[in-house]
């Protein structure tokens, strides 16, 4: 069989982390790679089973697996017991298994590569894994894949649901770009503006398509997703995909009085703030705009000294024109972005469920500063 291969490349890229694209390109990979044993999980294994060629592979299968650290380093000591110290691991799946795969190998000291099973998050070229400790979800670090394997038929043959997880989770790096920049004026934090630049003629191809009701393509929505990872990678920070919504999703989640919402794939999850937190920016650049100044602002003062070291008055010290400049870009999006959100139809929690949180959450209760952290906003963008 001729197999007509894509490497996936970006300004972003790592070259020790290799994305690959194509069609019916995984069972290539599963002959040419070397590997001591398969991870997936049984729901994956059953969907895959007939596309794949696992005949006389090792596999271990996860059933129901919980992304925990417990459940990694467990692997990690069976396996360095089995095949030694350095341990190299073929994970195949999404979520879960990439971060399962990702810090298992990471703690015996070996590698490991992934076919995706779906475009679900962006996590597979991230070098964090997000796993629970204590009960909450965390984020530890591990190191990328050598391998990526994006194989269009398997990914063309994942679940909507999963599909489109991955589009919000994507669409929400406009608002994590607002959140990133912010908290660089503000607080000074690192931002790179050439990451959004490269990434907003992909989020406008994707968004183009779902308003007009085709299909997502399947390719622009990979390079989102490889592009998002290794951003966070890059920069060591995940500010560049995930702001203010995800700690709202995040801090719902753990309240544990949702079940559904917590049954809902990352990205889905992500989709009930994505609108809130978008308003709420714009309401916040439509006051600036009539003559307030940031320094205005009621910002929590402890809180911002004791997670930066940073003084009330440094904090303070941002003029409007110097705002206004950073984000002129911005600006010329909001309109329009304002329209397509409601254009999108997105699912969302209504207000006085996000009152709820509130109440749930410390301003910074991540190590970024976020539109959330402008405190004397919370009720008048309700």
């Amino acid at each position: 069989m001729v197999y007509k291969i894509r490497q996936i490349i970006t300004p972003l890229s790592e070259e020790s982390c290799k994305c690959w694209w194509g069609k019916n390109i995984a069972n290539k990979f599963l002959q040419e790679l070397t590997y001591d044993v398969i991870i997936t999980d049984e729901i994956i294994l059953g969907n895959l089973q007939y596309i794949l060629n696992l005949e006389n592979k090792k596999i271990i299968v996860l059933k129901n697996p919980r992304p925990s650290v417990k459940l990694c380093e467990n692997l990690a000591e069976s396996l360095t017991q089995s095949f030694g110290k350095g341990a190299k691991i073929l994970a195949i799946g999404s979520g879960s298994v990439n971060d399962i795969a990702k810090y298992t190998s990471y703690k015996c000291g070996g590698s490991y590569s992934i076919i995706a099973s779906a475009l679900s998050m962006n996590g597979y070229t991230s070098s964090n894994a997000s796993l629970i400790k204590n009960s909450i979800k965390q984020s530890f670090g591990a190191h990328l894949p050598q391998n990526v394997i994006f194989d269009e038929n398997i990914l063309s043959q994942a679940p909507l649901h999963l599909t489109l997880a991955g589009f919000y989770d994507c669409l929400s790096i406009i608002t994590a770009n607002f959140d990133w920049l912010l908290s660089h004026i503000v607080l000074k934090t690192s931002y790179k503006p050439q990451y959004y630049r490269l990434i907003k003629p992909l989020l406008r191809q994707l968004i183009k398509s779902k308003l007009e009701g085709r299909k997502i393509n399947l390719y622009t929505l990979t390079k989102c997703v490889v592009l998002g990872g290794f951003a966070m990678h890059k920069f060591k920070t995940s500010a560049p995909a995930s702001g203010f919504e995800h700690i709202l999703a995040h801090c719902y989640e753990k309240q544990g009085k949702d079940k559904i919402f917590a049954a809902l794939p990352h990205g889905l999850q992500i989709e009930h703030f994505l609108q809130y937190c978008h308003q709420k920016q714009i309401n916040f650049l439509q006051q600036l705009q009539s003559g307030l100044a940031i320094k205005n602002y009621r910002l929590d003062e402890v809180q911002i000294i004791k997670n930066y070291a940073f003084s009330l008055k440094q904090a303070r010290q941002i003029s409007r024109a110097k705002f206004v400049k950073y984000h002129k870009f911005t600006k010329q999006d909001c309109k329009k972005l304002q329209l397509i959100f409601k254009r999108l139809n997105l699912s969302f929690l209504r207000p006085h469920k996000i009152c709820q949180i509130f109440a749930s959450i410390a301003p910074l209760s991540r190590d970024r500063f976020t539109i959330g952290d402008v405190a004397n906003t919370s009720q008048s963008l309700l």
